[in-house]
């Protein structure tokens, strides 16, 4: 999987980077065409959670910090959400609020 995702480190705006997966991490590249990665993130040690509200984000959370990436849309979202989540040790990646209702009515 690769393409364009917005990443923003929580407090700042998005910021349109080139990303891709190769093995167990997402890299981040300088541009498109090049090879060279500019920074990398293990996905074996990350958990990814998907945003309840918007559905072109998700966050990617690894040694305590976290990662904002936004998609152009929630098809291209899910389909990062489906590369990465047998990548990483933890995924939630349903975008269904969970009640006590549903918790009571599965025992």
């Amino acid at each position: 999987m690769e393409g364009w995702l917005g990443k923003s480190g929580g407090l700042s705006s998005y910021k349109e980077h080139y990303f891709c997966i190769k093995g167990n991490e997402l890299i981040q590249l300088h541009r498109r065409e090049t090879q060279g990665a500019k920074k990398s993130i293990n996905l074996e040690k990350s958990k990814i959670v998907a945003d309840k509200k918007d559905s072109r984000v998700f966050r990617l959370s690894v040694k305590g910090k976290q990662y904002l990436f936004r998609a152009p849309d929630e098809e291209t979202c899910d389909k990062w959400l489906d590369s990465m989540k047998d990548l990483v040790k933890e995924a939630d990646v349903s975008r269904q609020p969970i009640s006590l209702r549903s918790l009571v009515s599965k025992q």
